[in-house]
């Protein structure tokens, strides 16, 4: 066995669950490894993984995965690339059924400024994770632009003030109630069981945009809920015993091989 290889965009930091993760998995007897990567050329270890974990990784070091076309990841790389596009993602959702904003993606920031005349908006980058450069308008929107378009413009969902974090690791779903936006008290939130119809709800959501392991944004409004982001691999803040459902996840993938194909 080669083991797993975890294949990181940036170092993780001191109180990352990766560091327990990648200790559980060595504790029964994987061999695991910790690359950060930018590109390629990818290292050899990392090509003959028998599983590549992968986070925070940008595009030319996904592309470079999925070019490589041996061996399996989890997340897939290509999944990974698409849940860039926030209105891919947006768009998947919806297809799948789940309960999305009223969405619009607007190249001129005079569009987003009109959409924030008519009523509260969350304005989002197009490409992006974990929440980078969102914008709550309930009024008139500044005149620069926030960063550079396409935006996406979506429609406030009046839910009761917390963001519900949901984290998937396959058939587990774990919860994490936060105010957005976060004050620096609030952190990491406050650990939640989500009931049936929520964890359903989030593992729906994960597998619309092929993400085993994932973060389900959602938010409670009076006709329930409504999923606003999904994101690849999320840090697991707060989320009780997270190392040991992520360790367990791993080891069910090395053992029954439940991944695709990095191709």
């Amino acid at each position: 066995m080669t083991g797993a290889a975890f294949v990181l965009g940036r170092p993780p930091t001191p109180g990352s669950v990766l560091h327990a993760v990648v200790a559980g998995l060595r504790a029964a007897g994987v061999p695991a490894t910790v690359d950060v990567v930018a590109g390629p050329p990818l290292p050899d270890r990392v090509l003959r993984a028998d599983l590549r974990v992968l986070k925070d990784l940008e595009p030319p070091a996904l592309r470079a995965l999925v070019d490589a076309s041996t061996g399996a990841c989890v997340p897939a790389p290509h999944a990974v690339l698409r849940s860039l596009d926030k209105a891919v993602v947006t768009g998947r959702l919806a297809a799948a059924g789940v309960p999305v904003p009223a969405t619009r993606v607007v190249d001129r920031w005079d569009a987003v400024r009109a959409a924030a005349d008519c009523g509260p908006v969350v304005v989002k980058p197009r490409t992006g994770s974990q929440g980078e450069g969102v914008l709550l308008l309930a009024g008139p929107a500044p005149q620069a632009p926030a960063g550079r378009g396409p935006w996406l413009v979506q429609d406030r969902v009046a839910g009761d003030g917390v963001d519900r974090k949901l984290y998937v690791a396959g058939d587990v779903v774990r919860g994490v109630l936060r105010t957005w936006p976060p004050p620096p008290a609030d952190r990491p939130g406050e650990p939640f069981d989500p009931d049936p119809d929520l964890a359903a709800l989030a593992r729906r959501a994960a597998e619309a945009v092929e993400l085993p392991i994932a973060g389900v944004d959602a938010l409670v409004s009076a006709e329930g809920p409504v999923v606003v982001d999904v994101n690849a691999f999320p840090g697991f803040k707060g989320v009780p015993g997270a190392a040991q459902v992520l360790t367990s996840r791993l080891l069910r993938m090395l053992d029954a091989r439940e991944v695709a194909t990095c191709a």
